[in-house]
């Protein structure tokens, strides 16, 4: 990614946090939308499907399309407050193989990225995208870029430094093509398809950034600091961040 191609991306798409619950709500159904009907993951009718406990402990990211203000990407980095569990641990910690693991870390240190949601150009028609002109249809090919360090400004805006994923080797793969090397910790499980626990450490990834990721890195960990900061402290409080929210699921 060349810098004009990095400010041309910036200039269309960008990452936010959702603060609101009209957007939280819109998130899951972009992700109801990408697991359910592109990769027929789950089944359900109900939005409600698609909410789950870890939503309260999570920091939630969209990357949007800045003039449409469509939703072209989405995850999560549920953080573990005290004696809270990760999902990972919660369903799968006889998995691991590694002394690379949750239980081993400080709980205040320690965070699970997840729910990954990206359009691409591969994987839809042109006729989808009608949102975009030509350059941006483009330039969305990026977003596998942004994803990555977008990744590691939200895990540091969150104080976290050692991140944990249950994911598929083809997620690895397309992620080490941004310079993010996650490490298999756990053996694989199946669950819609071969998944394993991966794990990256944020600082070492942050040194390993070429200049043009790190001015990514550092444009938006300093555009969501003060929101990110904001919704974990409610966690510690033991309060759901959505409980401000008028007609939040319970």
């Amino acid at each position: 990614m060349n810098v004009s191609e990095f400010e041309r991306y910036c200039d269309a798409f960008g990452f936010s946090v959702i603060n609101s619950f009209e957007d939280y709500v819109a998130c899951c159904e972009f992700r109801r939308g990408v697991y359910y009907n592109k990769f027929g993951y789950l089944s359900g009718d109900d939005l409600i499907d698609e909410w789950d406990e870890f939503d309260d402990r999570s920091v939630h990211l969209a990357l949007k399309h800045k003039d449409s203000d469509t939703m072209v990407g989405y995850f999560r980095v549920v953080c573990s407050i005290e004696s809270t569990l990760l999902p990972i641990e919660s369903y799968y910690q006889d998995c691991f193989f590694s002394d690379i693991n949750p239980d081993a870390m400080n709980r205040d240190g320690i965070c699970e990225l997840s729910r990954f949601s990206l359009l691409t150009r591969v994987s839809y028609e042109k006729e989808n995208f009608n949102f975009l002109d030509d350059e941006e249809l483009l330039l969305l090919g990026l977003s596998r870029h942004a994803l990555a360090t977008s990744i590691a400004s939200v895990v540091s805006a969150a104080g976290r430094d050692h991140a944990f994923a249950l994911v598929e080797p083809r997620f690895v793969r397309l992620i080490k093509g941004s310079n993010v090397f996650f490490k298999r910790v756990g053996d694989f499980q199946d669950l819609y398809g071969k998944r394993a626990p991966y794990y990256v450490k944020c600082s070492s990834l942050v040194a390993s950034f070429p200049p043009d990721y790190l001015s990514m890195f550092e444009s938006i960990r300093n555009d969501i600091r003060g929101e990110v900061s904001s919704i974990v402290k409610s966690f510690s409080k033991k309060k759901s961040w959505r409980d401000s929210f008028h007609g939040a699921p319970a």
